[in-house]
């Protein structure tokens, strides 16, 4: 089962919900990019705060466009279903770090609409996405499981607005173990993967979740993961939320971390992109310039040759997925660092109908079709560049992204 649990409504009931957004992300936008060119079988909506977004939701309720499921979550049925978790992404102030971003996963629309009126005093505009709330992230776990829900921590190590990005070194700075009982996963974000993270001692008792932060319908599904559900259980909220705290995660799936916005360190005055071992706060070694964005390769190494902080016991309700004074380590699944077909040199807007129309949708590319049956729809030379996209890119010559711009790829032969 494969899940983009962080996707953005841009627009709902013809009202703003995120500025930053390409305005084609309505909730049916979605849904349709989604069932007609991803086939992914779940994600997760994180405005789902917004009155407008809400609105949108229950209109399409009752319109039998969207069935709420018996466990929580909501599912577009027909021959291709998509199960939606409903989630609202939170910015707060937190102590000694700054502005940090968290996604609250909510169980059923009433939950959301209870979860905005907690909001709405709160913030400047409960309609838009994102905003600032004065409260924490403690508060935000424990009323997240109050509701039934959980939290995650979101794009942890960028230098905008993660946790780790942002100063910290373990969540237990600002989460007591109660709070914690309801974080049962972080989001690496773009710039990190597993091997990375797991460089952090307190982050291995948590699941490691892959997903897009969509702000267009093209990049949903850059980043997903695979899930393993049991056998017969339903695609809902509930089973979603023990998967994640059983760290029944079978694989991640996302971009090599040196394609990142903000993988290495990066010196907006002169444009010098740091080489390995840059720490935070130090001047750019080309200009001397005071203002260099940090990467989060560069983050991960500082907090990495301090040794980490104390890793503690294993948050309640948390199975362990690294080692932990609890038990013996257990192995973290596969990272596979894919490109996302849109991003495959070559691989252009006709490219991509041909593929959909006869593979049936991105996923489907990327993790099942042979190479000789991607050749006879868009030829040997696409054909080998996709399969090199998809099969991991240690072998791929990619100059590193920063300071906000993607990293670059260059394509084999």
């Amino acid at each position: 089962m494969l899940a983009d649990l962080h996707v953005h409504v841009a627009r709902a009931r013809g009202r703003l919900v995120k500025i930053a957004a390409s305005t084609r992300l309505t909730v049916a936008g979605i849904v349709d990019e989604c069932v007609s060119r991803k086939g992914l079988d779940v994600i997760g909506l994180v405005d789902a705060h917004s009155p407008p977004v809400i609105a949108e939701l229950e209109a399409m309720v009752d319109a039998g466009e969207l069935e709420p499921l018996p466990g929580g979550g909501l599912v577009i049925p027909g021959p291709r279903p998509l199960t939606i978790l409903t989630a609202s992404e939170v910015e707060v102030d937190e102590a000694g770090l700054g502005p940090v971003h968290y996604v609250c996963y909510l169980p059923r629309l009433a939950s959301c609409r209870e979860f905005s009126e907690f909001l709405e005093p709160r913030v400047t505009n409960v309609s838009l996405s994102s905003q600032k709330a004065r409260t924490t992230g403690e508060e935000l776990a424990l009323r997240a499981g109050k509701a039934g829900g959980f939290l995650v921590p979101a794009h942890v190590f960028t230098p905008h607005k993660g946790y780790f990005g942002q100063g910290g070194t373990d969540l237990r700075e600002s989460f007591s173990d109660q709070a914690l009982a309801h974080v049962p996963a972080v989001e690496l974000g773009l710039s990190a993967d597993t091997g990375l993270a797991d460089l952090i001692p307190s982050l291995r008792p948590f699941t490691l979740l892959t997903s897009s932060d969509a702000h267009s319908p093209e990049s949903i599904g850059r980043e997903h993961t695979a899930i393993d559900i049991p056998p017969g259980a339903p695609l809902d909220f509930p089973t979603l939320a023990r998967a994640l705290r059983e760290a029944r995660v079978a694989a991640n799936y996302g971009l090599d971390p040196r394609l990142g916005k903000y993988h290495r360190a990066f010196c907006p005055a002169c444009g010098h992109i740091a080489a390995e071992g840059h720490l935070l706060g130090e001047t750019c070694p080309a200009c001397g310039g005071a203002r260099v964005v940090g990467g989060v390769l560069d983050r991960i190494l500082e907090i990495a040759a301090r040794g980490g902080a104390p890793t503690g016991g294993v948050p309640a309700g948390n199975k362990p997925a690294g080692p932990t004074s609890e038990g013996p380590p257990m192995v973290r699944p596969p990272y596979v660092h894919i490109v996302p077909l849109a991003h495959v040199p070559g691989v252009g807007p006709s490219t991509l109908r041909k593929l959909y129309r006869a593979f049936g949708g991105e996923m489907r590319v990327l993790h099942d079709v042979p190479e000789v049956e991607l050749a006879a729809v868009v030829g040997a030379t696409l054909a080998r560049r996709i399969s090199a996209a998809r099969a991991g890119t240690t072998g791929l010559d990619i100059t590193p992204g920063a300071g906000g711009r993607y990293g670059r790829l260059t394509p084999p032969t």
